[in-house]
């Protein structure tokens, strides 16, 4: 942790730098040192973070905490004995301020009598992130290869098609056909897709598969906005209409990104 770092503010009991002590690079943010019923604080405020991880130990008697806040919320905390742990904690949209407290008791003290911070990471927040956060996906299965509810569709592509992550055998809503567009036969594709998505997918077409395959991008202009899913705001239909070649068989794919 940079102690020096702009964004960390460290005032009544400041934290210091600790080269001695590190989980990771060269030294770590370490509590200051405070008397009883006294406390050391570090803090960021951080704006369109989703994810916020760090580690942290203390040395302390149980009494004596160093506790993670979100704005005014507890969220974690340890005391004892404990080495070096990591803590990954997905935050709501918006602006919060995170911060670190190491807080005395009345009485007595045992260790060290400090607690320390180091290598904390702020993931930006991004439409699937924020997705993530509203449909209240767990630590350890929200990673966007992942699979939440188990039924064999990524996080990922679950986010991008406007199905539910958290409930199994919730299917996609597509339809295929083959329509005539000014004379010319056009294979249609419609589906239905989450408006916060449509930045992140991109649609591409074949007429083999396998590793011999060449994908070509569907571009905007056969890509239509059908209009919004009732009862659904954030949801809207799709329909893209591409020429049909001579080809025998014609291949269609989605490509998500995060």
């Amino acid at each position: 942790v940079d102690m020096s770092a702009a964004d960390l503010r460290s005032t009544t009991n400041p934290w210091v730098s600790d080269s001695t002590t590190f989980a990771q690079g060269s030294s770590s943010a370490k509590s200051g040192v405070i008397g009883d019923n006294q406390s050391s604080s570090l803090e960021i405020a951080v704006s369109d973070v989703a994810e916020v991880s760090f580690k942290w130990k203390v040395s302390s008697q149980t009494a004596d905490v160093l506790t993670f806040h979100v704005d005014s919320s507890l969220r974690e905390q340890i005391s004892g004995t404990l080495d070096w742990q990591t803590v990954s904690l997905q935050l709501p949209p918006g602006r919060h301020l995170l911060s670190w407290i190491y807080t005395k008791n009345g009485s007595l003290s045992a260790g060290s009598d400090a607690g320390w911070v180091d290598h904390v990471v702020l993931q930006s927040a991004t439409p699937f992130k924020n997705w993530i956060y509203a449909s209240r996906i767990a630590n350890g299965l929200n990673g966007s290869a992942q699979d939440a509810d188990g039924d064999g569709i990524p996080n990922l592509m679950e986010f991008a098609m406007g199905t539910l992550a958290t409930r199994a055998n919730n299917p996609a809503r597509t339809e295929t056909s083959k329509q005539m567009v000014s004379g010319t036969p056009h294979f249609k594709f419609k589906h239905t897709r989450n408006k916060a998505a449509a930045g992140n997918i991109i649609y591409q077409q074949s007429e083999t598969l396998g590793s011999g395959a060449s994908w070509s991008r569907i571009w905007t202009n056969p890509i239509q906005t059908a209009g919004s899913v009732a009862g659904d705001a954030d949801l809207e239909e799709v329909e893209i209409y591409v020429p049909m070649s001579s080809s025998p068989t014609w291949f269609m794919r989605m490509q998500v990104n995060e």
